[in-house]
């Protein structure tokens, strides 16, 4: 209970840094991660190989489609490919509030699927929110059909599929359900040393 409440609490702190912008989640939660192992009670030889050697190198396809689709994503944005695209879509779709949202939704959708990040989010809402809102359309339901495509778009994004598909969620050990005593600790290290 006591190791569940301080991994919370860990986690809860470190997110409130990154919120704040006190400190990058490129150093927090591989900050985060090592302290929670120690809070585990998991040795340092452990700690080092297991968390800080061993996650990094099943994360390996990740990162690097993480780093080929924030390239990608930077590319779509700075051309002026997502801003074209919708203002001509916006003017091709007429004046009808219902046929301008419904391309509108599927633009942001289609976006989405390569872009990714706050700033594309601040991007593509700074351009098709105010069509949407010129066209008459309500607010709720702007930002309703605007969250829709950023969903639609977020499904079908490579970078979302591929940490999906790296993460091996049949390797997800509950640290917490291990007492400190002699019997969680063998328990344990059984798992960490694959004899469990």
């Amino acid at each position: 209970m006591l190791l569940g409440i301080t991994i919370l609490i860990t986690f809860a702190f470190f997110a409130v840094l990154m919120y704040l912008n006190k400190i990058p989640a490129i150093l927090s939660l591989p900050i985060m991660a090592v302290l929670i192992g120690v809070f585990a009670g998991i040795s340092p030889r452990d700690i080092a190989s297991l968390v800080v050697a061993d996650g990094a190198v099943r994360l390996h396809v990740a990162i690097v489609t993480v780093l080929f689709g924030s390239i990608l994503s930077q590319f779509v944005s700075r051309s002026g490919i997502a801003e074209t695209l919708i203002k001509k879509v916006a003017e091709l779709s007429g004046e009808n509030p219902f046929v301008v949202s419904l391309v509108m939704t599927a633009i942001v959708a289609l976006l989405f699927t390569v872009l990714g990040g706050l700033g594309s989010v601040i991007m593509v809402a700074t351009i098709v929110l105010p069509i949407m809102l010129s066209m008459g359309v309500p607010r709720i339901i702007v930002g309703s059909l605007f969250l829709l495509g950023l969903s639609l778009g977020g499904i079908f994004n490579l970078t979302n599929w591929q940490l999906g598909a790296t993460y091996d969620f049949g390797m997800v050990k509950l640290w917490g359900l291990y007492s400190n005593d002699t019997v969680g600790q063998s328990v344990a290290h059984k798992e960490l040393n694959g004899n469990g």
